[in-house]
């Protein structure tokens, strides 16, 4: 298994999460104290993005913000955590692409976990972002280290090698929030149906779709070659974000 696992992850070096391909929340809110424990900030080393834990040992982050393949955060258990990367086939450093890594923990993390969505967003529904990046149109407000969210409409799907759905409003992605998740709002509370990718740092963000036949794929493998199972896909872990009070906000 080790021999397997070790094949399958493939390391990178070169572009850092803080460069210009790196993507804290322009127009969203702080979250409340306590919500959403399983979004962190990650390092390389070199910059700071977003991350999404979705098993006890399992993060997922854009692939652009582990090239190195590797990555440490502080869970809000005050552990430290360090992890290596598995970069998914498809990412080729391209608007569109497969820009995703699942990441092993040298440990478990405490709950919760985000759940991974088989389905996604139509044209015209609103989901939510998320992430620790900057806050003001064309990148300044500094990172601050405050996980924000905020709403956006879907405004194109993925199609063909096309693995990124886009959304455009008066929230979007800035500096810092790559790799931070993008959540379906249901009845039943949040799923996990992207990762933050990139976009034009004032109303166009693009996200990688994780229910996109060949992410599923590749995260399938991912459990197939690690034996550690994501929720949604491989395990069924009962946690959903729930929405305060019935609303967004």
């Amino acid at each position: 298994m080790i021999k397997l696992l070790c094949t399958f992850l493939l390391m990178h070096s070169s572009v850092a999460c803080g460069d210009e391909s790196s993507i804290n929340l322009i127009g969203g809110i702080p979250v409340k104290p306590g919500e959403y424990k399983e979004v962190v900030r990650i390092t390389d080393g070199r910059g700071a993005c977003t991350a999404v834990v979705v098993a006890p040992r399992v993060l997922l982050t854009a692939a652009h913000c582990v090239e190195r393949g590797t990555a440490e955060f502080q869970g809000y258990d005050r552990k430290i955590y360090s992890a290596m990367c598995a970069i998914a086939p498809g990412y080729q450093r391209k608007v569109g692409d497969q820009d995703l890594a699942a990441c092993i923990l040298d440990k478990d993390h405490p709950p919760p976990y985000a759940t991974v969505s088989h389905v996604g967003p139509v044209l015209g529904e609103e989901v939510m972002l998320m992430g620790y990046g900057c806050v003001q149109e064309g990148g300044g407000g500094g990172n601050d280290g405050i996980l924000r969210k905020g709403i956006a409409t879907v405004v194109k799907v993925p199609e063909g090698e096309n693995y990124s759905f886009y959304t455009h409003g008066a929230s979007a992605l800035c500096f810092g929030d790559s790799g931070g998740p993008s959540f379906l709002i249901t009845d039943a509370g949040h799923i996990l149906i992207g990762v933050n990718s990139r976009g034009d740092i004032r109303a166009l963000s693009l996200m990688t779709a994780l229910y996109h036949q060949d992410t599923l794929k590749f995260l399938r493998a991912f459990e197939e070659a690690s034996s550690y199972k994501i929720c949604g896909l491989g395990a069924v872990c009962g946690y959903l974000e729930k929405k305060p009070d019935g609303c967004f906000y």
